[in-house]
């Protein structure tokens, strides 16, 4: 498995731990009165524009990880494809 592959399946691990925490955080709050919707579809609303705007986040900056990790890739290639040098002895 690529180093991309790695870092784009860790990084959507992630946003949907993220996603999972806020919106178990945003209940827990409503549960104990920090915050107060009218109804179960209100917070579902705000639940969701805020996983929205996650993505999008998530999205953009995934773009740039894996970028990185593609070059990261390339000049391991090429390091890897340079004839090794070798040490020669001087006869007497």
């Amino acid at each position: 498995m690529s180093l991309q592959t790695k870092l784009g399946r860790a990084t959507f691990d992630l946003l949907e731990v993220v996603k999972t925490r806020l919106a178990t955080d945003i209940m827990q709050a409503r549960a104990e009165g920090a915050v107060e919707f009218v109804t179960d579809a209100q917070m579902t609303q705000v639940i969701n524009f805020v996983n929205s705007s996650i993505e999008s986040s998530f999205n953009n900056g995934v773009d740039f990880i894996l970028g990185v990790a593609a070059e990261h890739e390339a000049q391991t290639v090429t390091q890897t494809a340079k004839p090794k040098k070798t040490a020669r002895t001087k006869k007497s």
